[in-house]
């Protein structure tokens, strides 16, 4: 049976305080353990020690909680795993299924979701756009062949904007200790530097 507040050390409480913060916050790619320390105004020494006396560290909560969400969406979503990745957590696809991988026996999210029944969108569990098929089907009938990617705004773009949006929004309620901020305070944070504009940076440091 868990432990009241009362009966907690404040060791406890704040690694358990942490835990929560880290449960609903860990779709946010830039999240810190600096984030936590300024979110309990306590210092991240502080934080680590707390942690370490629960025996779980930042690193491996941010973990659980991201493959948790991952499990889920692979499941319950016909998403791209790009998106799936953003949505839980990481910018790069590649690093999301390295992680993935690390967390479940070797398989791949593509493979997860098919081993699990999860949902699969038009050309396979990945969410591929190609259509091999239909476009092979349309030029032996001398028709105008389906395109090889989606265009237009897709599902998959309103999954990463809405994402991004929850993101900034949980960012300043952190900051302001308010959940009240505006839509244009919201903007203004998802075009920062911990939004959209990051990705511009990653970009520009490739060689």
């Amino acid at each position: 049976m868990p432990l009241s507040p009362e009966e907690m050390s404040e060791q406890e409480l704040l690694a358990a305080s942490v835990a929560d913060y880290v449960d609903r916050r860990h779709t946010d790619p830039t999240l810190c353990l600096a984030d936590a320390a300024r979110t309990f105004k306590v210092s991240v020494r502080s934080v680590t020690r707390a942690l370490d006396s629960s025996d779980v560290s930042w690193r491996g909560l941010l973990t659980q909680s991201r493959m948790d969400t991952a499990r889920r969406l692979l499941e319950e979503t016909p998403y791209l795993i790009a998106v799936v990745a953003r949505m839980c957590g990481y910018d790069s696809a590649p690093s999301f299924a390295r992680v993935f991988r690390t967390q479940h026996q070797g398989l791949t999210p593509a493979q997860w979701r098919v081993a699990h029944g999860g949902k699969r969108r038009a050309g396979g569990a990945t969410g591929a756009a190609r259509k091999p098929a239909a476009r092979r089907r349309a030029l032996e009938a001398g028709e105008e062949p389906p395109a090889m990617r989606r265009l237009g705004w897709t599902t998959s773009d309103d999954a990463r904007y809405r994402q991004e949006y929850i993101d900034a929004r949980n960012r300043l309620a952190d900051r302001t200790g308010s959940r009240g901020s505006s839509i244009s305070e919201v903007n203004v944070e998802m075009r920062g530097p911990r939004g959209f504009a990051r990705k511009k940076r990653s970009r520009q440091a490739r060689p």
